[in-house]
This record gives C-alpha cells, structure tokens and sequence, in this order.
C-alpha cells in the first residue's frame, strides 16, 4: 500500500503524472497530425494529377483514410518513438522485458472470456447509449460505421492487427502503467486504463477500450508486457479482421447472432470464474491498493486534465446530429 511521501510529496507525483499524461497527448495528437498530413497530402496529389475537383479530393481523402494503413503506421511509429522519449532508457527496457508469473493455457482462456464479456456489456452500453443520444436528436452511428467499415488492404491489416496493438501497449502498458505500479497497482491498472478507453476518442469504443484496458494492463503487471500484447493482437485480428471477413463470407446478422451467443457463454464463464475466485480478487484489491489522495492528485494534474478535455473535444465531435 503505497502514497507519495515525504521523499516522493504530491507536487513531485503530481510532476511524474504530467510527465505521463504528456506521454499520451504527445502519443495520440502526433498521431492524428502525422496521419492528417499524410492524407492531406496524398489526396492532393492525386487531385492535382487527375485534374480533380475538391469533392472528388475529398472522396479520396475518404477513401484512402478507411483502405491504406501505412499513414496510420507511420504515424504510430512516429507517436510511439517521441512518447517513449518521457521515459529513460533503462527504465523502458525493464517496463517491456520484466516478467512475473506463467501463463497457463487456461489462464489465458479467462482472460479472452474477459474480454468476450466486455464485448457483450458493450453492445449493450452502445445501444442504450445510441437510443439515449437519438431521443435528444442525436447519434454515434456516422463513428460507428466509419470503424466497421475500414478496408480490407495488407496495410490496414498491418496496422489494425500488428503496429496500432504493438504501439498502445509500448504507451499505455509500457511507460504509463509500469512507471506508476509504485504508488500501487490498482491505481496504476485504473489510471492508464482511463486514458486508453479516452484515446479512442469516441463513446463507442471508450468503454470497451478501458474495459480491455484493465485486463490487458493486470496481465501486464502479473504475467507480462508480452502477455499484453499477444493479447492485444489476437483480440483485434479475431474479433477485428476474422469478424470482417466472415462477415463478408456468409453475412452480417449472421455472423452477428454467432457472436453474441459467444460474448453470452463467455460472460457466463467469466462470470462464474470471478465469483469462485472472488475472495482471491478481494485480497488482490486491498493489497495494491492506494492510500488516499492519490487518484485526486492524479486526476487533478493539470496535464491529464487536458488530455481528457481534449479527448472530450473529440468524443463530442464524433456525435452528430440524428437524421430519423
């Protein structure tokens, strides 16, 4: 059970919090900036060769944002290199090799129950959310449908499945979660969680990011980083890539219905392993938890203030009008 102390007092964390949440400003909008010019300047291209008119640029800008990874790449790359620059050396080589317990082939079947169970309270959070927003003239479909209509290129697939997974976890998993486990793992597990589910940027990815996010980061700090990202790429090439193309093949509703009888029988599973081992659970919380003051400290910090307004920014963004 841990705090800042007399040798570690709260301005000092609230210092170490900042330099994180720089972390993540630098990590997501290098992202976004590196991504947008990119694009931009890909759809000029094309424009000014084919003679296009600015609608027929802006098609393409479309196009080419939801079918060619490599901006995406790049920019990941390029976000990844400059976040890990808030962290030393030394320290980052630990964050990413250091190992705890096995993992076991059944554990590793909890953990992907987990994840499936997050997947179904989503769906639910989602609908109830899109209902809510339509009855105030408001909706997430326009996001929503931009995410599960990218394209199918080996570039996207490398992106979605390999560098996107490989990259978030270096920043969220990595420097983020490892450099506040000291001040106790919960709070470390909670806070980096946060502000992955924020760094998607919209309500309907949000809650499954920081549902995800807490499993992916107790795998981290119990088993290890690699564990996390194994994770990580199998959740986004089965239940990403696998589900678009089987969705291609026979059908959407049917692949649809096959998935929420799957999330169901995982979240039953789950659910039944996590009451068996409930006590277990309940020794592991009081033991890393942390001492008052130090989620306000944290939560105050003006960097991570404005790395969630920001985030907010966008989140309002993607909520658009509601056409009936």
């Amino acid at each position: 059970m841990t705090q800042p102390s007399q040798n570690n007092p709260v301005k000092i964390f609230k210092r170490h919090v900042n330099r994180l949440a720089l972390s993540m400003i630098s990590y997501e909008f290098i992202l976004i900036i590196v991504t947008f010019i990119w694009l931009m300047f890909s759809s000029l291209g094309q424009g000014l060769l084919n003679n296009a008119s600015a609608d027929a640029v802006t098609a393409a800008g479309i196009e080419t944002a939801s079918s060619n990874g490599w901006p995406y790449i790049f920019g990941a790359l390029i976000a990844m290199a400059i976040a890990m620059a808030f962290r030393k050396r030394r320290q980052l080589q630990e964050d990413l090799t250091h190992i705890r317990l096995p993992m076991r082939p059944y554990v590793f079947f909890i953990f992907f129950a987990l994840i499936m169970a997050v997947q179904l309270v989503n769906r639910f959070f989602v609908a109830g959310m899109e209902a809510s927003l339509n009855a105030l003239g408001y909706s997430m479909a326009e996001s929503m449908q931009s995410l599960e209509h990218i394209g199918s290129s080996v570039s996207m697939f490398l992106y979605v499945v390999i560098f996107g997974p490989v990259a978030e976890e270096v920043v969220f998993r990595g420097i983020v979660l490892r450099s506040l486990e000291k001040y106790g793992k919960v709070f470390a597990i909670v806070f980096s969680s946060i502000g992955f589910g924020l760094m998607h940027g919209n309500l309907y990815q949000g809650l499954f990011a920081f549902g995800v996010g807490l499993i992916l980061a107790y795998v981290a700090c119990e088993y290890s980083f690699k564990w996390a990202v194994v994770i990580h790429v199998l959740n986004n090439l089965l239940f990403g890539e696998a589900v678009l193309f089987l969705s291609n093949r026979f059908g959407e509703n049917t692949i649809a219905a096959v998935l929420l009888a799957l999330y169901f029988v995982a979240t039953v599973f789950a659910a039944i392993v996590l009451i068996k081992n409930k006590a277990d659970i309940r020794a592991y919380l009081q033991t890393n938890r942390t001492e008052k003051g130090v989620y306000r400290a944290a939560f105050s910090s003006i960097f991570f203030v404005v790395y969630v307004v920001l985030n907010l920014i966008l989140i309002r963004v993607s909520i658009t009008k509601f056409i009936g």
